[in-house]
């Protein structure tokens, strides 16, 4: 359980400090596919339809039309995969399925509801 807070630490501190959304979603892309090959590299099972190979190519196309999306798109984009790759960090932890998706759908969640993208940037 320790591990489990240390992890979602590092993973929303940073929330609190930058632009919109955090993640990003390249972040969240990264973290979510590299993640789902780390877990199924391990035995686990890809529950996503697309599989690693056609998610991976629906984030590229999404990322590469970035700029079309509204910044409630991203945040939900970074909230999904974000919460996605600690589902996968939790299984390969050893969780079992439902604290595994439980946790995954918490933190992106957390990540919905604290990238207010709608206020101005910050700038620095």
């Amino acid at each position: 359980m320790k591990k489990l807070f240390v992890m979602m630490s590092i993973i929303l501190a940073p929330c609190v400090y930058a632009d919109c959304p955090v993640p990003s979603i390249k972040e969240s892309a990264v973290l979510d596919i590299g993640s789902t090959a780390i877990a199924i590299s391990q035995g686990a099972n890809e529950l996503n339809p697309l599989g690693l190979v056609g998610s991976t190519i629906a984030k590229g196309i999404i990322i590469a039309n970035e700029k079309d999306l509204s910044p409630s798109e991203k945040v939900n984009a970074s909230a999904i995969w974000t919460g996605a790759s600690v589902n996968n960090l939790m299984v390969i932890m050893g969780a079992t399925f439902f604290p595994a998706i439980l946790t995954g759908i918490a933190v992106g969640i957390v990540i919905k509801t604290n990238n207010n993208c709608t206020k101005e940037p910050v700038n620095g």
